[in-house]
């Protein structure tokens, strides 16, 4: 893969991941004013926390993905990061939801 390549990849990587937050943002902003009146502020509060824990889990999964991938070049480093980002990202969201539940369930 040519140096000018891996720039094109580092760049469509960051325009799709910046599209996919403004869609989950749409999605959350949808998912709250659908909510019942009485349901509004847990709908958003659960929302805002699988958010966050999506972005974390993003974070930490494509590192940690183009870390292993590392061994396989910089194609693998990509495809690790692209995939790491997606699964954390993923996992992030649900265990977000569900810490904020379990906060909720406390009150």
């Amino acid at each position: 893969m040519k140096p000018g390549s891996i720039d094109l990849l580092k760049s469509g990587v960051k325009v799709g991941g910046r599209l996919m937050l403004g869609a989950a943002v749409a999605d959350d902003a949808y998912d709250v004013a659908s909510a019942p009146s009485d349901q509004k502020v847990s709908t958003a509060t659960r929302d805002a926390a699988g958010l966050a824990g999506g972005l974390a889990g993003a974070a930490y999964g494509a590192e940690t993905g183009a870390s292993i991938g590392f061994a396989f070049g910089p194609v693998g480093s990509a495809v690790g990061g692209v995939v790491g980002g997606i699964t954390g990202g993923i996992i992030g969201s649900g265990v977000g939801e569900s810490i904020a539940d379990g906060i909720k369930d406390l009150f």
